[in-house]
């Protein structure tokens, strides 16, 4: 079982591409909602 490297190596090179997307997701998401609550801001003051 140890000589299989290949299957750690499988489970490992997806789980890093998907915590950065998912986070980038997440902080797209975050920052569309606070620029909108922002522009509202403004827009409301003007």
């Amino acid at each position: 079982m140890q000589k299989r490297s290949p299957s750690p190596r499988g489970r490992r090179a997806p789980a890093p591409l998907v915590l950065p997307g998912g986070a980038v997701t997440i902080l797209g998401l975050g920052a569309n909602v606070s620029f909108s609550r922002n522009v509202e801001f403004f827009l409301k003051f003007e």
